[in-house]
């Protein structure tokens, strides 16, 4: 009967509301920014308003505000390539160099290759991450990264990124080892694919220009929870609330929605549930890889053995176009997960299921927390065809817009 009410009371016209309200009233999110406050101050008044006891947290954190940069094409063939500086970058007014296509970035894709005082192209499809790209760049001597995005041959769309490999605020020791002193943009597929054509063909020279705020802001996370205090057991959710610039409505702005509506339908049945809940809502996900949830596991670490059961993360939601269920999440909670999605999204779904690894807020592996997130994704063949756009060609771009989330996957989401 419980699970009958809680399904009977979701609402995803609801959480569609919260997904219009943040991409049309309070777009581009950057941790640290009067928006990014905004959303924390959303989410704090929807919380109390849904009965939960909420509060912001402030502190501060490494985060990073970039902005326009610019490639140059020197030779063979000169012309203009409009790029996004990536977050953390290295600001340059111009530097010019050789260029050396390197692959997806990674240690193997540099066997046979100098590229010491040279600048890098590489693909911003996963494996290594777009972080450990730019690591590698570096300690291998690279002068600079330019990364292309994923997507089709002829995605246009300019990407987004942090390239700062450091979780969570860096340590002393990590802001030397974790923090590259590089250069880095972002460009379009179609031109990316350009310049690969040309460096593999011949001497291929390129200069190119970055600019990054880089530095420590004031950031602002919020929390809500009910039942989850004097030692009590509890579950929690979460998701980050910053963004990139633009509506980001995949990216994060439908989580924050599905978290929303969550916590208000539990706690409506409190009565009901064996053990209670705390919600969170992370900044500095995007320009300081994950900041706030890796500081709630460092500032709530014995709270969290003690009595927190699992963490559920909710990240890009309800993709337009999806038509397969991707569950990630440690092996102990692996059969429940599947079971779980199993029952809620019927026998015609495909479920991918596989061992979650450190990304998105994964910060609570150090706690041992049984850990586990879903998303819709495309099937592999749609992904091999978009240079492994498994999250969609818009993904860290302008095009993130609220057509890019559909409705009924949303319902499926909050039903799993």
């Amino acid at each position: 009967m419980t699970l009958e009410r809680i399904l009977g009371e979701l609402s995803v016209d609801r959480a569609w509301a919260h997904l219009e309200h943040i991409t049309q009233d309070i777009p581009s999110r950057l941790a640290g920014s009067e928006n990014s406050r905004r959303m924390a101050e959303y989410a704090n008044d929807q919380l109390a308003e849904a009965g939960l006891a909420s509060q912001m947290h402030e502190f501060r954190g490494l985060v990073s505000f970039p902005e326009a940069g610019e490639v140059r094409v020197l030779s063979p063939e000169p012309r203009i390539i409009q790029a996004n500086t990536l977050g953390h970058s290295a600001s340059t007014e111009g530097i010019e160099g050789d260029l050396v296509y390197v692959g997806s970035g990674a240690e193997s894709d540099y066997e046979g290759k100098d590229v010491v005082g040279k600048i890098t192209l590489s693909e911003l499809s996963y494996s290594p991450a777009r972080h450990e790209k730019a690591l590698i760049a570096w300690q291998k001597g690279s002068t600079a990264q330019i990364m292309m995005n994923w997507g089709h041959e002829t995605n246009e769309a300019i990407p987004f990124g942090s390239m700062k490999s450091a979780w969570g605020n860096p340590t002393p020791e990590t802001l030397v080892s974790e923090m590259p002193d590089l250069p880095c943009l972002g460009i379009a597929r179609t031109e990316g694919l350009r310049l690969k054509d040309a460096s593999l063909a011949g001497p291929t020279r390129v200069w190119l220009r970055a600019k990054a705020d880089n530095g420590w802001q004031p950031l602002t996370m919020t929390t809500g929870e009910f039942r989850a205090d004097a030692g009590r057991q509890f579950l929690l959710i979460g998701g980050h609330m910053d963004s990139w610039f633009g509506p980001q409505a995949t990216d994060n702005a439908a989580g924050s929605a599905c978290i929303l509506e969550l916590a208000r339908v539990f706690n409506l049945i409190a009565d009901d549930l064996p053990r209670g809940l705390v919600a969170g809502f992370w900044m500095g996900h995007e320009t300081g890889t994950m900041i706030s949830s890796s500081r709630f596991a460092d500032t709530n670490w014995d709270r969290l053995r003690r009595s927190c059961i699992a963490y559920l993360q909710i990240d890009q939601p309800a993709i337009a176009g999806s038509s397969t269920w991707h569950l990630s999440s440690t092996d102990d909670i692996q059969q429940y997960g599947v079971r779980v999605a199993r029952e809620a999204l019927g026998p015609e779904m495909e479920i991918h299921w596989g061992r979650q690894q450190k990304n998105g807020d994964s910060s609570f592996f150090g706690v041992g927390l049984p850990c586990i997130g879903g998303e819709m994704s495309f099937t592999d063949e749609q992904i091999q065809r978009t240079a492994l756009a498994s999250l969609g060609w818009w993904h860290h771009s302008i095009e993130n817009t609220i057509d890019k989330v559909d409705k009924g996957r949303l319902a499926q989401h909050l039903r799993v």
